[in-house]
């Protein structure tokens, strides 16, 4: 559990834009600075990595943007109370309702963390908009399957796109939610990727990519999903009883291994849990 409390690493990704990236589960949250203005989002687990957030964002006009309520996702608003935290309806009525909290301090209590504040969203925003947040313009892609909520960023003028717990190199898909889901967010992101010809995509955790890397690691989760889907419907046709259902799904082979601190939350457990609530 060390981990948490050792600083990450801060990468360039463009004279504008900085990559913190986290030692614990990759975390990345970028910040995008221009003329008094400031964009950063959003996954950030250690104080040291939320202290160099919270030193580059001061003095700026600041948008967070929240791709969705999960701990790591969210724990950095409430040591930014000057800034404006965006986010789907659906995550702002997860924060609303107290469990983002809740959750959030009792994780951070396993880790011995803790983070200021209480999570909050201060501005809604719909899919398929195009919303102007200080010096720039940012395109949102619906994005929930992962979780119950989710959204995607594009910020235009960097040619840089948050994704959330999607397109992730250091893991294979996991799905806390619903499957289905996952696999429709990740067809709109990889044709918004194709579409806006998008350069720089930075995922929750694991290593920003390049397009053709984004496409990549997309179409490997998609054959992945897809097979997870055709498994979880011949167990539903066999009338298999939960476990041999779970124990069918899980050894469907992943794409690529999950770093080991992500593999101790069980993450194909975790999928093939995800196609039963589908199913339910």
């Amino acid at each position: 559990m060390h981990g948490a409390l050792n600083p990450g690493r801060t990468i360039p990704l463009s004279p504008a834009a900085t990559l913190i990236q986290g030692v614990v589960w990759q975390c990345n949250c970028v910040v995008i600075r221009k003329d008094g203005h400031a964009l950063a989002g959003d996954a950030i687990w250690s104080h040291h990595d939320l202290a160099v957030l919270t030193g580059m964002i001061a003095d700026h006009d600041t948008h967070l943007l929240i791709t969705h309520g999960d701990i790591d996702h969210c724990s950095c608003i409430g040591a930014c109370p000057h800034a404006k935290s965006v986010g789907a309806a659906a995550t702002a009525e997860r924060i609303a309702s107290g469990s983002a909290a809740k959750n959030l301090r009792a994780e951070a209590a396993a880790w011995g963390l803790q983070f200021e504040g209480e999570p909050r969203i201060d501005v809604v925003v719909k899919a398929d908009a195009r919303v102007p947040l200080g010096k720039w313009h940012v395109r949102t892609v619906e994005a929930a399957g992962h979780a119950g909520d989710g959204m995607a960023y594009l910020i235009e003028e960097e040619s840089l796109f948050l994704v959330g717990d999607y397109l992730m190199a250091s893991q294979h898909p996991m799905v806390w939610w619903s499957l289905r889901e996952a696999r429709r967010t990740t067809e709109r992101l990889l044709e918004t990727i194709e579409r806006h010809r998008i350069e720089r995509i930075v995922p929750g955790h694991g290593p920003f990519l390049s397009h053709a890397e984004a496409l990549t690691v997309g179409r490997q989760d998609l054959a992945y999903l897809a097979e997870v889907e055709r498994i979880a419907d011949d167990a539903q046709r066999k009338g298999y009883a939960r476990r041999e259902w779970e124990i069918a799904v899980m050894d469907v082979p992943v794409p690529r291994p999950c770093a080991s601190d992500i593999e101790m939350l069980c993450p194909r457990l975790l999928n093939a849990r995800a196609t039963l609530r589908d199913r339910a």
